[in-house]
């Protein structure tokens, strides 16, 4: 089984493609959230990844991918983590809801939606490759809907929700977005730089829950 290092959000060694844009409209500075600010904060710290590498490596026994999703939550605040042995990708919206319906204590569905979510895209070493914080109108899609067994852990102010098996088999999980490069992030300040746009990508993501044969998830996913 490949290992991967853990954080933030797919793809980059693989990729090859560019497209200039102009970029004069964009602020050249501007700040995450409270929310997202902690939410960075956690992503890098080493327990983090060495609990999600754990999880989703334990998913992926005996197959040849580190297919995974991870939800990290603060009571209205989603983020959705998708894993590959490239990488890692988060996708987000804090202005929509999430909901969770709990069948059991092992059981629940799963469901969010939004038009315009906000991407990053990092490399092994927390690098911000791709993504589109720094554009005014977002255009993508996520859209959730699961229905599985899942294991959850408290991580600091965060729930940490792991999607398991066995799945329904009229699961929904998609998302698509366009990309750039030129946004930098302080981990630190949690300031987001805005600097001159080379590179234009489209994220598409789509995914295959096998009903209750307890097989993995396969999760396709595509920036070019």
């Amino acid at each position: 089984m490949r290992h991967f290092k853990l954080m933030g959000l797919l793809i980059a060694l693989t990729i090859i493609g560019c497209s200039k844009q102009e970029n004069e409209d964009l602020p050249l500075t501007k700040s995450a959230t409270v929310v997202q600010a902690e939410f960075l904060a956690v992503i890098q710290k080493q327990e983090f990844k060495n609990l999600v590498i754990s999880k989703f490596n334990d998913l992926n026994k005996g197959k040849d991918d580190n297919n995974g999703v991870v939800i990290v939550s603060r009571r209205f605040s989603q983020f959705f983590g998708f894993s590959s042995a490239e990488g890692f990708i988060w996708i987000y919206d804090l202005d929509e809801q999430f909901l969770i319906k709990l069948f059991s204590e092992d059981r629940a569905q799963f469901f969010f939606r939004s038009n315009d979510p906000t991407v990053e895209v990092y490399d092994y070493e927390d690098n911000l490759m791709y993504s589109n914080l720094c554009q005014e109108n977002k255009t993508g899609h996520l859209q959730v809907s699961l229905i599985s067994d899942y294991d959850f852990f408290d991580f600091g102010p965060f729930q940490i929700y792991f999607i398991a098996p066995p799945f329904d088999s009229a699961n929904i999980l998609k998302a698509n977005s366009k990309v750039f490069d030129g946004a930098q992030i302080n981990f630190e300040t949690g300031e987001i730089s805005c600097g001159e746009i080379n590179t234009e990508k489209k994220l598409n993501i789509t995914s295959l829950f096998r009903d209750n044969s307890g097989n993995h998830p396969v999760i396709n996913i595509s920036l070019k």
